[in-house]
C-alpha cells in the first residue's frame, strides 16, 4: 500500500474523495501471453483509510472504504504499464470527486466487497513513479 500526507487537500467543514483505480503492476492479463501460467489478480481494488488527527490533538476520525462508496467507468476505458492507456473523454464527469457533486447522466453504483488477494499488505518501500521529462 502507499501512504500520503494529504493535509493540505483538507478544508474545514465537508471534504470529497475521489479515486482512480487501473491496472498498474497488479493486473497484467492483457500483456501476457494466455499459454504463460501467470497470477490472476482480477479486477483492481481500494482498500482505503483516511486518519484525520484534529489540530488540538483531541481527536482521530477515521475515514475507511466501503459499501457506502459509490463508483462508475471512468474515462480511462484501458490501462497497462507496457501498453499505455485508452481513454474515452466523454465519459469524463467534471467535478466528480468535489463536495456537492450530482451526476444524472451515468449510472453510479455502491461498491462491492471482493476478496482480499493472498499475501501480506505492507507499506511501499520504494518511491513512487514521477514524470522526470516531457518529450
Amino acid at each position: 500500500y502507499s501512504t500520503f500526507d494529504v493535509t493540505s487537500f483538507l478544508s474545514t467543514g465537508d471534504n470529497a474523495i475521489g479515486v482512480l483505480l487501473g491496472n498498474g503492476w497488479y493486473s497484467q492479463d492483457q500483456n501476457i501471453s494466455p499459454a504463460t501460467h501467470h497470477p490472476n489478480y482480477g479486477p483492481p481494488r481500494l482498500l482505503f483509510q483516511l486518519n484525520v488527527l484534529y489540530n488540538n490533538g483531541s481527536q482521530l476520525t477515521q475515514v475507511v472504504s466501503d459499501t457506502t462508496w459509490t463508483g462508475r467507468q471512468g474515462p480511462i476505458t484501458f490501462d497497462g504499464v507496457y501498453s499505455g492507456e485508452h481513454v474515452d473523454a466523454r465519459l469524463e464527469r467534471e467535478g466528480w470527486s468535489e463536495v456537492g457533486f450530482v451526476d444524472s447522466l451515468s449510472l453510479w453504483i455502491n461498491a462491492d466487497v471482493l476478496t482480499s488477494p493472498l499475501g501480506v499488505v505492507s507499506a511501499q518501500i520504494m518511491e513512487p513513479v514521477r514524470m522526470i521529462q516531457e518529450l
